[in-house]
């Protein structure tokens, strides 16, 4: 199953973080495996959203979200202000072939 991940970082003092964040997923039908959030940019940084796309478990109906980070690194507190977790549908296109004029 594919998630849409949207994670927002408050606009306050010190709101950003260099921890290393993870989130897990719990549904009807069971629960992710811990997840890490990380891309090549400097994430989580004060008044930023971050979309990830990941592939993990089905969990069927999204009843609870965990997420946090591991306290590494220097400024590792975090003020985080919205997380929103979609199932994302993927679906096979066909190319419509153009006819010659």
């Amino acid at each position: 199953m594919n998630y849409e991940i949207t994670v927002v970082t408050g606009n306050v003092g010190f709101a950003g973080t260099n921890a290393q964040v993870f989130i897990q997923i719990y549904g009807d039908k069971g629960k992710t495996e811990v997840l890490k959030l990380k891309s090549r940019s400097n994430n989580f940084e004060k008044k930023t959203t971050e979309i990830f796309k990941i592939e993990a478990t089905d969990v069927g109906k999204i009843f609870k979200v965990r997420i946090g980070h591991d306290g590494s690194g220097i400024g590792s507190g975090w003020f985080l202000e919205q997380v929103d977790v979609k199932h994302l549908v993927l679906a096979m296109v066909t190319r419509e072939k153009k006819k010659d004029d």
